[in-house]
């Protein structure tokens, strides 16, 4: 019977997960769903809530410094280094909405940069078979 309760007790936590997540309180969102979750845990066995706040916390770290920037430069071809950074940087310069922006900048004078330098060989390449031309006769 008390499996019973917990599955629904879950299945109430992720209803109220879903209806706080919002993008613009990407933050407060699993905050309020994590201290549920202890809640819950804790009307259980208050062991159980020490280990889930520390699965959640795991949880939240992985995602936020492994899984999230790997993805994010894998699609802008960013080393994961330059999207934690960048997101830090964002968060120092305008809070949540320099996060927000942090990436795009990033993205976008990277590939400003990239597609200079590759402007720069061409031209710099031209120069050279323009040099070369001349001194061959």
């Amino acid at each position: 019977m008390k499996w019973v309760f917990l599955a629904a007790a879950s299945i109430a936590v992720a209803a109220l997960a879903q209806a706080v997540h919002v993008p613009a309180a990407w933050l407060i969102g699993p905050m309020v769903v994590a201290f549920i979750a202890i809640g819950i845990a804790a009307l259980h066995d208050p062991a159980q809530a020490i280990w889930t706040a520390v699965f959640l916390l795991v949880l939240r770290m992985i995602q936020d410094y492994v899984i999230y920037p790997r993805l994010i430069g894998r699609d802008i071809d960013l080393h994961p280094l330059v999207v934690i950074l960048a997101v830090l940087a964002g968060v120092e310069l305008d809070g949540i909405a320099g996060i927000f922006i942090a990436v795009p900048v990033v993205a976008l004078v990277t590939v400003v940069a990239r597609h200079w330098l590759e402007w720069r060989q061409r031209d710099v390449a031209a120069v050279n078979v323009a040099a070369a031309a001349v001194e061959a006769p």
